[in-house]
């Protein structure tokens, strides 16, 4: 796959016919040449080899030689086929499928699908968690957006109709905090910007609508059947009355 990839580089979105070795690999790895790799794994992080304490496993190739371990066809012309089928790849291929085999069928491999038939996990599977330890119950909310021209919040039900909230966000323009803001991010602000970068969406109220609805909207939770009133102000946002 490694090779394939570095190929695409050398020779990609080019129609014109290759017709001479373009590309040069390296007979070995540089682990090999360096030996530097401790347990004189050659091909190994990227590459199939390694110890895998999960399995207790130590997965080595036969050679470090490229020659030996990939199939010749797969080196005289590098291109896109799929190198890693079984029985196509050589030895580097064969330990990869053998390696990926063992991790999926070993019970005790963190992946291994046999362990999905473990007593355990077949009843988390079935559900008998969720039945002894329900979820609670989901809150309920309000979902409402403001309109900064109309200084108040609304609601679209169901049937795409707006309702005025007035009497569940209380409108307290006036800023709150006597300090001087690095940013203004207020609905107001942010509609102008906008309205700045779009002249064309003035005079028009679906745009204008539409864009509230996006980037002004709130959700206000509701616990039990009450929905108590909350306070809409600039530095604080929507919040219930400070007491």
């Amino acid at each position: 796959h490694a090779k394939t990839q570095c190929a695409g580089r050398v020779n990609r979105h080019r129609l014109l016919p290759v017709t001479e070795p373009n590309v040069y690999l390296l007979p070995t790895s540089l682990r090999a040449i360096r030996g530097s790799e401790p347990g004189g794994f050659h091909y190994c992080r990227p590459g199939p080899e390694g110890n895998v304490a999960a399995l207790r496993q130590s997965y080595r190739l036969p050679s470090p030689w490229v020659a030996d371990l990939l199939a010749p066809a797969t080196v005289a012309v590098i291109d896109a086929q799929p190198h890693l089928l079984p029985g196509l790849g050589g030895h580097m291929a064969a330990l990869e499928h053998r390696k990926i085999a063992e991790h999926l069928s070993d019970p005790h491999a963190p992946c291994s699908l046999r362990g999905f038939w473990t007593p355990a996990v077949k009843a988390w599977l079935s559900g008998a968690h969720a039945h002894r330890m329900p979820f609670r119950q989901s809150t309920g909310s309000l979902d409402v957006w403001l309109h900064p021209d109309q200084d108040q919040f609304f609601e679209t039900n169901r049937g795409g109709r707006d309702i005025a909230r007035g009497e569940t966000i209380v409108m307290h323009p006036q800023h709150t905090l006597g300090v001087h803001r690095l940013l203004d991010l207020t609905p107001a602000t942010i509609w102008e910007e906008e309205q700045r970068k779009h002249p064309e969406w003035a005079n028009d109220e679906h745009k204008k609508r539409s864009f509230c609805q996006r980037y002004l909207q709130v959700s206000i939770p509701i616990y039990g059947d009450s929905l108590p009133s909350r306070i809409y102000s600039p530095d604080f946002g929507v919040h219930p009355p400070l007491e």
